[in-house]
C-alpha cells in the first residue's frame, strides 16, 4: 500500500456501525489489508479506505454493488411518512385533591393506579405538558416531582421559542439546525488549525445560506451531500455504498459533508 496515499477519516458512532452491519457486511482482519509494520495507518479514528476500519483494528469490507447516482432527482415526498407514536390513553383519575398533599409514594392508595408518567402527552407539546404539571400540583400528590418537571419544561419551551424567534418563518427542525450550524461556524472561526485540516467552513456557510433561503428543508430520512460549499445532490435516502462512491469521487478526505437526518445520531460527517 502506498503510504503517501491520503486516507479518508470519518467520525462514526457505534449506532452507525450497528446499522451498517445489518446490511450484510463482511468481516476481515487487519492482516488481510495492511501489514502490521504500517503503523502510520492505524490511529484512534475510524479510517475508511478500501475497507472500513474500526479503532480496535477490525476491518469491515464494504459490499460491492451497482450505484445508481441520480443527483438531480429529489426524493422529497417519495418515502412514507414516519409513523406517529401510538400514545396510551390517560389513566382514569380515581382520586380527589389531597389536602394536605401526599408527599411519600408509599402513602398513595394502590387501588388508585396512580402514576407520575404522562405517556399520553407528546413530550414536545410543551403547552400540554405545562398544563398537566399545574393540574398535578393542584392534585396534591407528590407535588415536588411536578414542580421540578414544570421548571424543566418551562425552560425547554423558552429555549424553543427563542430559537424560533431568531429564525422567523422557519420550521422547528430548520431553526434548530440553523442554530447548530451557526455554532459550528463560530467553532471553525476560533479553531483555524482544524479548519485548515477539515476545510468545512464553505460547507457550513453554504448550508446556512441554503436553509435561510428556503431552498433546503429538514426532510426526515433524507440527506444531501456537499463538497467545498457545493451541493452535490437533491435530498435522497442515505446509502453506505452510495456514500463511499460520492465521497471517493469528490476526494472526500477534506471538505466533504453529509447533511440531513443522520445528524441526529451520527453528528455531521467530518472528513480530513
Amino acid at each position: 500500500m502506498d503510504k503517501k496515499r491520503k486516507k479518508s477519516r470519518l467520525i462514526v458512532s457505534p449506532n452507525a456501525w450497528a446499522r451498517y452491519e445489518e446490511e450484510n457486511v463482511v468481516k476481515g482482519t487487519q492482516n488481510e489489508y495492511h501489514s502490521e509494520e504500517d503503523s502510520s495507518y492505524w490511529d484512534d479514528s475510524s479510517v475508511i479506505e478500501d475497507g472500513m476500519v474500526l479503532s480496535h483494528g477490525q476491518i469491515r469490507e464494504r459490499p460491492k454493488k451497482a450505484i445508481k447516482w441520480d443527483p438531480d432527482f429529489s426524493y422529497v415526498g417519495m418515502l412514507e411518512d414516519v409513523k406517529k407514536v401510538e400514545r396510551p390513553k390517560r389513566v382514569p383519575k380515581l382520586w380527589a385533591r389531597q389536602s394536605p398533599p401526599i408527599l411519600k409514594r408509599e402513602h398513595i392508595p394502590y387501588e388508585w393506579n396512580w402514576s407520575e408518567a404522562d405517556d399520553d402527552l407528546d413530550p414536545e407539546d410543551y403547552d400540554a405538558q405545562i398544563e398537566r404539571c399545574h393540574e398535578r400540583i393542584h392534585d396534591g400528590i407528590l407535588p415536588v416531582i411536578f414542580e421540578h418537571r414544570l421548571a424543566e419544561v418551562t425552560e425547554r419551551k423558552q429555549e424553543r421559542d427563542e430559537i424560533l424567534a431568531k429564525y422567523p418563518g422557519k420550521s422547528l427542525h430548520v431553526a434548530y439546525r440553523l442554530d447548530m450550524l451557526h455554532q459550528c461556524l463560530e467553532y471553525i472561526k476560533t479553531n483555524p488549525d482544524e479548519d485548515a485540516q477539515y476545510k468545512q467552513r464553505k460547507n457550513v456557510k453554504a448550508l446556512i445560506k441554503t436553509y435561510k433561503s428556503g431552498s433546503l428543508e429538514w426532510n426526515p430520512r433524507l440527506v444531501t451531500y456537499w463538497s467545498h460549499g457545493k451541493q452535490l445532490c437533491q435530498p435522497r435516502p442515505f446509502d453506505w455504498d452510495e456514500f463511499f462512491y460520492i465521497n471517493k469521487k469528490h476526494e472526500g478526505w477534506e471538505g466533504f459533508w453529509v447533511e440531513g437526518y443522520l445528524c441526529d445520531f451520527l453528528g455531521s460527517f467530518i472528513s480530513g
